[in-house]
């Protein structure tokens, strides 16, 4: 649908949702393609819009794109836990976000990544609790155009200016 059609951010929300403590939704997934799979969706989208086709499309290029990423964490397996313990804090989800420390702690001791995830919660606690919706929407569109960019696709480029359409 974005391909064809124009979209923007409305002011309001359209629907509302349940939360339940053991959805599937709320465990944590460490596996890291899926932990990427948004951003996946994103380059995918992006590639689309500017070239007529995607890494997705290739079965050649949609290899290379999940050796790249699995690599990341191959040669840190340490990684993938600091990663979901950033995200889980942005979501408030502290007991997680716990979780992923101690795992990545295990993994690679006292490392200065290990040391500076452990000195981040204060502030983000203090941040969530002052501003929730707006800081985790931050964070996880950081993310979103950190991965863009680290795949070829740079959204400050393609920003038209003064323009009020979503990325």
């Amino acid at each position: 649908m974005l391909l064809k059609y124009k979209y923007m951010n409305l002011p309001y929300f359209l629907y509302t949702y349940r939360l339940a403590i053991n959805s599937i939704t709320r465990k944590l997934n460490l596996n890291p393609l899926r932990y990427h799979s948004t951003q996946i969706a994103l380059l995918a989208y992006w590639q689309r819009k500017l070239n007529g086709n995607d890494v997705l499309d290739d079965k050649g290029s949609r290899s290379k794109l999940v050796k790249l990423i699995e690599e990341k964490y191959t040669s840190d397996e340490s990684l993938i836990y600091r990663r979901a313990a950033v995200t889980q804090l942005a979501f408030g989800q502290f007991g997680s976000y716990l979780l992923c420390i101690r795992e990545s702690i295990a993994r690679k001791g006292l490392s200065i990544a290990n040391i500076k995830l452990m000195l981040i919660w204060l502030p983000l606690f203090v941040f969530l609790y002052l501003s929730p919706k707006r800081l985790q929407r931050k964070i996880v569109e950081n993310n979103n155009v950190s991965f863009l960019k680290e795949m070829g696709i740079d959204m400050k480029e393609l920003e038209p200016r003064g323009s009020n359409e979503s990325r």
